[in-house]
């Protein structure tokens, strides 16, 4: 496991103690010259790895209870029902009147989904009735 990715300098700067190796040697592994020493950077990178972990095996928990809690509405882009196009799934576009469309050009789909000036939030728009 590439360390560089799990172990950040604010958890290096929150867990290391003072004679604690510089955090590109932690993550090079290179050893403390103390075993005592070693054993707490032994834990401590252990610890960052069980806490990466559990993020990754419960990355999409966290995420559908983040956008529960902002009352998002999100859809899944890769259920594929039938064949058709997938750029209003991907694409949204503001025209200069704050206007909302979800197509690569609005002539092509001629119905704005809201207005980005009239909302506080651009979830609003995304999760209207027009847009869904």
């Amino acid at each position: 496991m590439n360390l560089k990715k799990i172990i950040g300098q604010s958890d290096y700067r929150t867990f290391a103690g003072p004679d604690w190796p510089d955090l590109d040697d932690i993550i090079s592994g290179i050893p403390a010259d103390d075993p005592a020493i070693q054993q707490e950077v032994n834990e401590f990178v252990s610890m960052m790895q069980q806490t990466y972990s559990d993020i990754t095996i419960d990355g999409s928990i966290l995420a559908k209870n983040n956008q529960q809690r902002q009352k998002q509405i999100f859809f899944d882009k890769n259920y594929h029902q039938q064949p058709g196009c997938r750029v209003p799934w991907d694409t949204m576009g503001v025209n200069n009147n704050g206007e909302v469309f979800v197509c690569s050009s609005p002539s092509w789909i001629p119905k704005f989904v809201g207005n980005v000036l009239h909302v506080d939030n651009i979830y609003d728009v995304l999760n209207s009735e027009s847009a869904l």
